[in-house]
């Protein structure tokens, strides 16, 4: 969806290119008009023709953009800017001047991203509202930084969800290694942690070989829980080349398990801190850039479904993990389906829905802007229709009036032709009379 709308941008960036170059295109003739106009009238011919010409670019000229003008006394118009800036003066014009951006990601923004707008060298973007180029400059930075916005929020939250639930669980049948997302190294602190997180060495059919529960209170660093880690028998830990915590089984048949407990790293949950269960990773925010972990989509088997047992009493030989047990997944509908607090984003003010709640906004919001701005082009259809031909009948020609004034004086032409007939036959009869 971040893609579409940015490809939406991309095009909307070029138009607007376009559509300066047609601008420019249409002030160009209008001078030119101007001055043949200006040769027409001073060697005595009439330049009604030329004028048709020129009223039919001011119509071209005033969709693009917002225009006011007038026609002086001297049959030159002079065109303005709604704002007031000079665009045609006699037979002189300014120009807009446009660098379309090669590419548009979301963070390509005006200013600073995108290029400014600019007439005769003054920068225009901002006060540009009117027309089609002051609408395209509105669904580029504004309608569709909007609906980025509203993603990117609904990402977040989405993101955030779905890992919390999954942090908690446990997959069944356990991996050979947990591997983090979050990047740390050795020396990265663990200062202020507290609680406990349980690691257990699980056989496929969830009995636990090995359990511990480490105190993060006495591990000041990445690297003392490393050392913690490699405490448990039957684990292996390390941070890997990518900068990941990875805890590994030292038996190829049994597997990995984590439970959270009560533990606590600057706010989140050990296993949240670390990533292990991560659906979602992120190496920004928002919706550009959200993807689904590298580990889950080579192994889907690694997704977190249960929980590894939190009984104080568990030991090796105790079960650990059940197959039949669905705790996490439920918690994870639960929280798709609870309400909870979305930031103000784009056009749409703080509110409290549900996940799916959230893109139903998004997608009903969308139609009724898409309904909105049909009705808005139709009435502006309407009434652009409706000044141009109020405009060709007060100053361009009525074809079927003049057409019935031709048959007019077609009709009289043929009925002085037969008089000049009759007449040319008396003075005949009149001269043969005579002699």
């Amino acid at each position: 969806l971040s893609q579409a709308v940015q490809r939406a941008r991309l095009n909307t960036n070029n138009d607007i290119a376009n559509t300066v170059t047609s601008i420019n295109a249409s002030l160009t003739r209008i001078a030119t008009l101007n001055k043949e106009i200006s040769v027409a009238r001073n060697n005595g011919g009439n330049p009604a023709d030329i004028s048709d010409l020129r009223n039919n670019e001011l119509l071209s000229l005033s969709q693009q953009i917002g225009i006011q003008y007038f026609v002086d006394s001297n049959d030159q118009v002079q065109v303005y800017t709604t704002t007031g800036q000079t665009l045609v003066s006699y037979d002189n014009h300014n120009s807009y001047a446009y660098t379309p951006a090669g590419g548009v990601s979301a963070s390509t923004v005006y200013p600073g991203g995108f290029s400014a707008i600019t007439l005769n060298g003054a920068d225009v973007t901002t006060t540009t509202t009117s027309g089609n180029l002051g609408a395209l400059i509105k669904l580029r930075d504004t309608t569709f930084t909007n609906e980025q916005a509203k993603l990117d929020a609904f990402a977040d939250n989405m993101q955030q969800t779905v890992n919390n639930v999954l942090n908690s669980g446990a997959a069944y049948p356990p991996l050979t290694t947990l591997t983090g997302t979050t990047a740390v190294t050795s020396g990265t602190s663990l200062a202020g942690a507290t609680g406990n997180l349980r690691v257990a060495v699980v056989d496929q059919t969830g009995f636990v070989q090995a359990v511990s529960d480490i105190d993060l209170s006495g591990t000041a660093t990445v690297g003392d829980l490393v050392t913690a880690l490699n405490g448990i028998t039957g684990v292996s830990a390390a941070v890997d080349s990518n900068g990941h915590l990875t805890i590994t089984s030292t038996n190829a048949s049994y597997g990995i398990s984590t439970n959270p407990m009560d533990s606590d790293i600057g706010g989140s949950s050990a296993t949240q801190y670390f990533g292990f269960n991560n659906l979602f990773t992120n190496t920004g925010s928002g919706a550009t850039t959200i993807t689904v972990n590298t580990n889950l989509v080579s192994n889907n088997n690694g997704l977190a479904i249960g929980t590894l047992s939190a009984s104080g009493s568990l030991a090796a030989g105790n079960r650990g993990l059940s197959s039949g047990d669905a705790s996490t997944t439920t918690a994870l509908i639960d929280a798709i389906n609870t309400p909870q607090s979305f930031a103000a984003a784009g056009n749409f003010g703080s509110r409290t829905t549900t996940i799916p709640g959230y893109i139903g906004a998004i997608i009903s919001d969308a139609a009724l802007q898409a309904s909105n701005a049909q009705l808005s082009a139709d009435a502006s259809s309407t009434s652009f229709n409706y000044l141009k031909t109020s405009m060709e009948n007060a100053t361009g020609v009525n074809i079927d009036q003049e057409t019935a004034n031709l048959t007019v004086l077609q009709t009289n032409y043929q009925a002085s032709a037969q008089l000049i007939a009759t007449v040319r036959e008396l003075f005949q009869s009149l001269l043969q009379a005579v002699r």
